[in-house]
């Protein structure tokens, strides 16, 4: 006789799946939480191991930080902040530092003029440049051949530029650390008293320029010999002042890229130690995510360390295998072989 369950053994079995889901749930709860402690007290060590627990001051920021999370399914994401990403500035071929220091004497500049806007332009001096430069094309002769030469001897511009780079390198050695606060002002100090020299000289040529293109009629033979020597006048004293700016401006940026080329080698050898230190202390410590299964990942993303790029600075990013860590820790492999099995990349 076959018999039928009763409804005591439904119940039964009812009841005991209703109870299994919430007891799976609060497993997998659990061990999440479990993995979110692990992963804090992972990062925590990584920090203290980097070194970037220190502080410049009692109420000054740490020097860097490690922060985790986990993906499912994928593993430990660890984000690594250090001072390697703001010390990559100093030896870049403008660096903040630089441009800054400039565009604070820029400003430095109008406000010792008074002028906190830009002024309004001149009509009447404009319309005379517009008249001026028509008288030039129309004037002959004499006066003609002096305004070609006077144009080849104005090489104020040329100085100006000179003196910009020169004040560019300047700058940059100062940001590395290459040039003290007060080299650098006694060479800013140079070229202010240059820059001056070269402005009061071009007044001198635009008055040389103006006189000979508003010439009315032919000019004297003396008029004309007194244009020349106040020509010969200009040439001879504008001549030194652009072979000294133009080799100052040569020796400065020679010195600027020397001292780019040590630094960036300088912060190359210590990024390839921060990441040997890193791998080790991953090695060392692996066992700290007992939580996060073998075949899983740890991946490493050192911020600002990566490539360079026109649109921005990248992250170097590292890719391991929680088991390839835990081989490392149990000296199956070793430190450097560990580092050999990461995926690295910028992105």
């Amino acid at each position: 006789m076959i018999r039928r369950a009763g409804p005591g053994v439904l119940g039964c079995a009812a009841l005991t799946a209703v109870l299994t889901l919430p007891l799976q749930a609060q497993t997998a709860d659990t061990d999440i939480e479990a993995l979110q402690n692990s992963v804090a007290l992972y990062a925590g060590v990584l920090q203290e191991g980097l070194g970037l627990n220190v502080r410049a001051g009692i109420f000054s920021p740490l020097s860097g930080s490690v922060r985790g999370v986990y993906l499912a399914q994928q593993g430990v994401m660890l984000e690594v902040m250090s001072p390697l990403a703001s010390s990559r500035n100093s030896f870049t071929e403008f660096s903040l530092g630089a441009a800054l220091e400039r565009l604070s004497s820029q400003f430095s500049s109008l406000s010792q003029d008074g002028l906190g806007a830009v002024p309004r332009p001149d009509l009447a001096t404009l319309r005379e440049s517009m008249a001026m430069s028509m008288r030039v094309d129309l004037t002959q002769g004499p006066a003609r051949e002096l305004l070609d030469e006077l144009a080849r001897v104005d090489v104020s511009a040329e100085i100006i530029d000179a003196l910009q780079r020169s004040a560019d390198a300047a700058r940059s050695l100062h940001a590395m650390t290459q040039l003290d606060d007060a080299g650098l002002s006694t060479l800013l100090d140079g070229m202010t008293a240059q820059r001056a020299r070269v402005s009061e000289l071009a007044v001198a040529v635009q008055g040389l320029r103006s006189e000979l293109s508003t010439q009315a009629m032919p000019a004297s033979e003396a008029r004309q010999q007194e244009w020349r020597e106040r020509l010969r006048t200009l040439s001879t004293s504008l001549e030194p002042l652009q072979v000294a700016a133009l080799d100052q401006a040569r020796i400065l940026e020679e010195q600027a890229a020397q001292a780019r080329l040590q630094r960036e080698q300088q912060w190359l050898d210590e990024l390839a130690a921060f990441e040997s230190t890193l791998v080790r202390l991953v090695c060392d410590y692996s066992g700290g995510l007992r939580e996060l299964p073998p075949e899983q990942h740890l991946t490493l993303v050192l911020k600002g360390l990566g490539d360079d790029t026109s649109v921005r600075r990248e992250d170097r990013i590292f890719v391991l295998r929680q088991a390839d860590a835990l081989r490392c820790l149990q000296r199956e492999i070793t430190v450097q072989q560990l580092q050999g099995t990461a995926q690295v990349y910028s992105f």
